[in-house]
């Protein structure tokens, strides 16, 4: 074998080592994802005998969504309950039933076109109603604007999200 033969075998090892590694990593990421807890009664209702346990594991289990997707707001009662949403570390992520004009779309009568929108600074999030019919809800306290905390609640209409706040929303500004 000539030297440029044998640096092709190399290189060729090297990359098909490579795509080997980032199956690998996919596998692993989409199998922690299976194991998430996706439906509402999952989370309220653990297994009593390992209840701290339980409660422990939730905790890590949303530390770990948050580490994966950032700061995002998961659907607890509603369409699509168990899917989350990933907002913007900077600016707005809006909300609604206008498919064309919002990041997240929500269907259903009570939900406004443009309904409410999540402002980030980079360190902080906020919920603004936009003038909605029906009114957004934080912890069940109709709002005009909230500063959101990680766990607090938001009710748009029939969906209730969870807002988890990521890595991303509590680090200093660069």
């Amino acid at each position: 074998m000539t030297g440029t033969e044998i640096l092709f075998v190399v290189l060729l090892t090297v990359v098909v080592m490579l795509l080997a590694l980032m199956l690998v990593l996919q596998l692993r990421v989409a199998a922690k994802l299976r194991k998430m807890p996706h439906r509402r009664e999952e989370l309220a209702n653990p297994p009593l005998p390992d209840a701290i346990s339980a409660k422990v594991e939730l905790q890590q289990l949303e530390q770990d969504e948050m580490a994966f997707y950032g700061s995002v707001l998961r659907v607890e009662m509603g369409d699509d309950q168990g899917q989350m949403f990933k907002l913007r570390q900077q600016g707005s992520t809006w909300i609604g039933r206008d498919g064309h004009v919002n990041d997240i779309v929500l269907t259903g009568s009570s939900v406004s076109r443009r309904h409410s929108r999540i402002e980030s600074d980079g360190s902080n999030f906020f919920v603004h109603d936009t003038g909605s019919t029906n009114g957004t809800f934080v912890n069940g306290q109709r709002i005009s604007t909230s500063m959101l905390r990680h766990g607090d609640t938001i009710s748009i209409g029939n969906v209730v999200f969870r807002f988890l706040a990521g890595p991303e929303a509590s680090s200093p500004k660069h």
